[in-house]
């Protein structure tokens, strides 16, 4: 109700607690006009519409109120890209994400900011196929420690940035093939391990493969899959890592096992 009305005074007002308002927006009435709930809701925050329909009975009012729609502009966040700046694919990305409208910031470390996302290009750099077991070692230690201490700064910012990828290319052997990196290998087995103890991070590995980079890694962290967190481009096809139903029933033989 939004206007005053005898009858319902005579049938409510006989009771106690009809007059006990006692705040400074109510002075003789416990009902409010539909301009006045429009201006008390504007007042703090929300944006008001009043639904007009010949359903509403005389004397009532539906109003909608709700918190507004920010600005584009203010609700814009940032994505992080962690890389060299030198890096070829980083600068495509970032060529791409300008003409799509999309702020993104190149750093080389993490920084702590409302990031809409993070992304980890830096195992890119290690793309060698061969390397001694030295290099080997280093490219791990360099790799593991710094994608390590970069998800510690995340979870040390509050909130974190929800949202984490680490890329890498041919780290994994998909289907037998060779040629695998084994450099950036390891970031596939710590983010398994940071999935388990910080799913609030939302961590994915992507593996990509050489060609249509930006296109598949642009597709990939504006239009995440919500149940895929390990993917892999070859040869065109996107590989996901999931459990799926055996086509047929397996069979095990009626016959006896040792166990040792």
């Amino acid at each position: 109700g939004t206007e005053k009305s005898g009858w319902l005074d005579l049938i409510f007002g006989l009771l106690e607690g009809w007059w006990k308002f006692e705040d400074q927006v109510r002075t003789d009435h416990p009902l409010l006009h539909r301009d006045q709930w429009t201006q008390m809701l504007k007042n703090i925050g929300f944006s008001v519409e009043i639904y007009q329909s010949e359903r509403v009975a005389p004397g009532q009012s539906v109003i909608l109120a709700r918190v507004p729609l920010k600005s584009e502009e203010k609700s814009k966040k940032t994505w992080l890209f962690l890389s060299s700046k030198e890096l070829l694919l980083t600068r495509m990305l970032k060529e791409s994400c300008d003409a799509l409208g999309k702020d993104v910031v190149v750093a080389e470390e993490f920084v702590k900011g409302n990031w809409e996302g993070v992304v980890d290009l830096r195992a890119l750099a290690f793309n060698q196929e061969e390397m001694s077991n030295q290099a080997l070692q280093q490219a791990h230690q360099i790799l593991c420690e710094g994608a390590l201490q970069t998800l510690q700064q995340m979870l040390r910012q509050n909130p974190p940035p929800q949202g984490v990828w680490l890329l890498t290319r041919c780290a994994l052997a998909v289907e037998g093939e060779s040629g695998v990196h084994l450099a950036q290998s390891p970031l596939w087995g710590l983010g398994r391990v940071v999935r388990r103890e910080h799913p609030e991070l939302q961590l994915r590995n992507l593996d990509l493969e050489t060609g249509r980079e930006v296109e598949i890694v642009l597709s990939e962290i504006f239009n995440p899959h919500p149940n895929e967190d390990q993917i892999a481009w070859r040869r065109k096809q996107r590989k996901g890592l999931r459990l799926e139903r055996m086509p047929q029933p397996l069979v095990i033989p009626d016959t006896s096992y040792v166990l040792h």
